[in-house]
């Protein structure tokens, strides 16, 4: 990202990026990912058993950009349950219900206002410009924080409000309003700003309030100020947003679930160590045989090469007007001094190559034995040097 692509780039004279961001590792329980230790998080089983949301909402909430992240199944399924269940869905439920029960589920518009109603209102209005000033920052779970302090204060007020005991005297009734239309009011402010967090949840808060795509009520800049006119809309309070969880009967699952990835990875492991030991024999014909030249040829001369613990390099009579030199990575298991007088396969039309700076003009073929061990193949009786193999 730093050097290749700005690269890439350059030559294809186009803009160069003006940052590159950059994030920490994901942890398991505090422990680096491993397949091998199978301690793998399935993204793809959290979503469909937890929903995508929630898993966004883990990642963003609790891992800073830029830092590493830690991820256990219980403070997943916790905050799920803390915030998601709790305080967002509970949020959303009561409050249609209540709507619905009141005011026939007819939004109502306010009536008057109080000091416990400016609180929200006040909090409800500053989230949008901090979440804001947060986000040109990076700082992801800071901007969470904040909506759900609105939506947290929104629960609270309800139980300031009281509207259960409102709804018994007209004139409680008319204060209702007032009350129900400020907390319809906040989810809906505090939806707008979750849509680039949660990707499906803000949606399904919208339908529940009655609020269309079309209606001018999603977008941020619906959130400048507190008071859209959504009263007279209908809402719908459907099923709740997020079941609770029993945590102590989830984590058995998921501790199974990460039983059976470990036995899978553990299989996989053993299947790709059989892929490794196997040796695939590809056939060929005996015209491609026949383009490789063996010849019989004896070592007359052999010495180690500098700086190269693994080379000899020898001179060996093929049966040409001249020896040829080739360089062998045998010198662990044959010395100089063995290797002086023996008769040695060699294949002779091998394109030379340098090692270490010298030319090596053939190949000499070595057995290797399931130890990595490995030993020159020789005539069994001695042959003029420069006989064909064949």
């Amino acid at each position: 990202h730093s050097i290749i692509w700005p690269a890439i780039l350059m030559a294809l004279d186009l803009p160069l990026p003006k940052k590159v961001y950059g994030h920490g590792w994901l942890m398991f329980n505090n422990d680096k990912m491993s397949k091998s230790k199978g301690n793998i998080v399935d993204p793809f089983i959290l979503c469909e058993r937890y929903g995508v949301d929630a898993l966004r909402y883990y990642m963003l909430r609790e891992v800073p950009f830029g830092q590493d992240g830690n991820f256990t199944n219980e403070i997943f399924l916790k905050l799920r349950n803390s915030d998601l269940a709790n305080d967002l869905g509970n949020l959303v439920s009561r409050v249609t219900a209540m709507v619905s029960q009141y005011f026939d589920g007819v939004i109502p518009a306010p009536t008057d206002s109080q000091e416990v109603d400016r609180q929200l209102i006040d909090m409800a209005e500053k989230m949008y410009p901090t979440v804001t000033s947060y986000m040109d920052e990076m700082r992801a779970p800071e901007a969470l924080e904040t909506v759900f302090k609105v939506i947290q204060r929104a629960n609270k007020y309800i139980d300031e409000c009281t509207p259960w005991i409102l709804a018994k005297t007209d004139e409680g009734k008319e204060r209702l309003k007032t009350v129900l239309y400020n907390l319809c009011e906040s989810i809906r402010m505090s939806a707008v700003i979750l849509q680039p967090f949660l990707t499906q949840t803000p949606s399904k808060i919208f339908a529940k309030l009655g609020i269309g795509e079309d209606m001018g009520l999603t977008g941020f800049d619906s959130l400048q100020k507190f008071g859209a006119k959504i009263d007279g809309l209908k809402v719908d309070k459907g099923e709740q947003l997020f079941q609770r969880i029993d945590i102590a009967k989830e984590l058995k699952v998921m501790d199974d679930i990460l039983e059976e990835q470990l036995k899978k990875a553990k299989q996989a492991k053993k299947e790709e160590k059989k892929v490794e030991n196997t040796v695939t024999i590809e056939q060929i014909g005996i015209e491609d045989f026949a383009k490789v030249q063996l010849k019989v040829g004896k070592v007359l001369e052999c010495k180690k090469v500098e700086k190269a613990d693994k080379l000899l390099c020898s001179q060996i009579d093929v049966g040409e007007e001249t020896p040829r030199t080739i360089v062998s990575g045998i010198a662990k298991y044959y010395t100089p001094e063995e290797m002086v007088g023996k008769q040695v396969i060699v294949v002779t039309n091998l394109k030379p190559a340098k090692l270490r700076g010298i030319e090596s003009q053939g190949m000499i073929l070595c057995a290797e034995d399931e130890n990595g061990e490995l030993a020159l193949i020789t005539p069994s009786k001695s042959v003029k040097a420069g006989s064909e193999v064949g």
